[in-house]
């Protein structure tokens, strides 16, 4: 099995024995930061929605989570 290092201190990094995994965005970190603070719980879609565009989401926002 392929060992993968999750890192949230800092920037939010994952990593394999051969490299980084790259984390494309701001949007695409947050996500990722909010996942592993939250493990073992559901994150649901709105709830990352409200994170990533507090107040003012697009329409799209929901799809732009799911993609």
């Amino acid at each position: 099995m392929r060992r993968v290092e999750f890192r949230i201190l800092g920037p939010p990094e994952a990593a394999t024995a051969d490299g980084p995994v790259r984390l494309a965005g701001h949007r695409q970190r947050m996500v990722f930061a909010i996942l592993l603070a939250n493990a073992h719980r559901v994150v649901s879609v709105d709830s990352l929605v409200d994170a990533l565009w507090e107040d003012r989401p697009p329409a799209t926002a929901r799809r732009q989570v799911r993609n």
